[in-house]
């Protein structure tokens, strides 16, 4: 869904430009708030309070970053899609559903990433309750921090390593079967 919107928002040269840096910063984003996360957990548990204070911090970062984005943010050109007058967004997802279920490829991936996606959950879930009997306050967030780097890490060095060959040596549509594959 990001990835539409930011589609429909940046035109081709502001899209060629922002795209990379955009993966890039959510990659580093995701490993810096984990250390983040970690660290905080830490140094709020020495000093005695709870570790749930860390989302005022957290509210507070994301409105200058708020501010940051209204600030630098003025500066971008709609493309076609933001500029149509009048489509609702029953429309839009109208549309983005007739997509889906017209093109067969769309459809399965659909299902795919539907299935794939409650599983995780269960599993994720079932993961935390797990580690939350097994630790308490910031040990837990301390293990689930450092948890969620390694798996950052990983995933940015599958993709580095293995998602290219994977496009050159297979079709289009083979490469959707691998999904739930690699998922598990």
């Amino acid at each position: 869904v990001f990835w539409a919107m930011a589609n429909d928002i940046f035109n081709i040269q502001q899209t060629k430009r922002f795209f990379p840096l955009i993966a890039a910063a959510g990659v580093i984003g995701g490993v810096v708030g984990n250390i983040l996360a970690v660290s905080m957990a830490n140094f709020f548990s020495a000093r005695g309070q709870e570790s749930y204070e860390i989302l005022v911090i957290n509210a507070l970062l994301m409105l200058i970053l708020f501010v940051v984005y209204q600030i630098l943010g003025r500066n971008v050109q709609s493309t076609a899609r933001q500029a149509r007058e009048g489509e609702t967004l029953r429309e839009m997802f109208a549309d983005g559903w007739d997509f889906v279920r017209n093109v067969e490829v769309f459809r399965y991936l659909t299902i795919a990433m539907l299935g794939v996606g409650f599983a995780l959950t269960v599993i994720e879930l079932n993961f935390l309750d797990a580690l939350n009997n097994y630790f308490s306050g910031a040990e837990f967030q301390t293990f689930y921090g450092l948890y969620r780097i390694a798996q950052t890490i990983t995933i940015v060095l599958v993709q580095a390593v293995l998602a290219s060959r994977l496009l050159n040596q297979l079709e289009l549509k083979r490469i959707f079967l691998i999904l739930p594959i690699i998922c598990i």
